[in-house]
């Protein structure tokens, strides 16, 4: 088992093209129903996003699994390391904030002093997102609550490159479900890329923390 700096190390070195096992309980369930039986699932890394805190105390690397979904997800503080599979909520197509407003879908942000005038950089996400989605824990009612870190900025690169796409900004918001309430689906991720912190494309991503014993890469060299 690798400690906690080589293991943090070794996810920094993962890449597009290494293949990704998945093994963790809510995995091999899926493989069953879908008559795969307990065999883990296998999936190549399409493109990685790494995206680092502008003050350097956090990074977040975004690991693309295949032409799915899925994403699985390293977060790095220090010499910390923590896993989360996560998807693209459904019900949900990727929009800009001025997009959101046009469409005055603004569920996820605190509402301005002034609703009539404001610009789009003064809008600052919600505590808590309720969701009720029968592909998010059965369509139980779910409340994610903002993590104590609160919403947080990184410079982020694509790998490999995005035709046209350099450099980006990235706002990072987790958010945890109630605890004790026996959810397969605990944590809500939004991801807003852009030019700017204000400017971006905003994605809603759900899953859950997987442990690294169930998690195995394969690199290419």
């Amino acid at each position: 088992m690798l400690n906690e700096e080589t293991a943090v190390a070794f996810w920094r070195s993962v890449k597009a093209g290494d293949m990704v096992s998945l093994s963790d309980a809510q995995t091999i369930i899926a493989q069953m129903k879908s008559g795969k039986g307990t065999t883990p699932a296998n999936h190549e890394i399409s493109s990685v996003l790494s995206a680092t805190q502008l003050n350097n105390l956090a990074e977040w690397r975004f690991f693309k699994l295949g032409q799915t979904s899925l994403w699985l997800m390293a977060k790095i503080v220090d010499k910390n390391l923590a896993l989360l599979v996560l998807r693209d909520a459904p019900d949900w197509e990727p929009a800009t904030r001025k997009e959101l407003v046009d469409k005055e879908l603004l569920f996820m942000f605190n509402a301005p002093k002034d609703t009539n005038n404001f610009e789009y950089d003064e809008l600052t996400y919600v505590d808590e997102v309720n969701v009720t989605n029968s592909e998010i824990n059965k369509g139980t009612e779910t409340f994610f609550y903002m993590k104590p870190q609160r919403e947080q900025h990184a410079k982020a690169d694509w790998q490999p490159p995005q035709s046209g796409i350099g450099q980006q900004i990235a706002t990072i918001v987790e958010y945890a479900a109630e605890a004790n309430k026996g959810f397969v689906d605990t944590e809500l991720v939004i991801l807003e890329l852009g030019v700017k912190a204000s400017d971006g494309v905003i994605h809603f991503l759900v899953g859950r923390p997987v442990a690294p014993v169930d998690v195995n890469v394969m690199q290419r060299k």
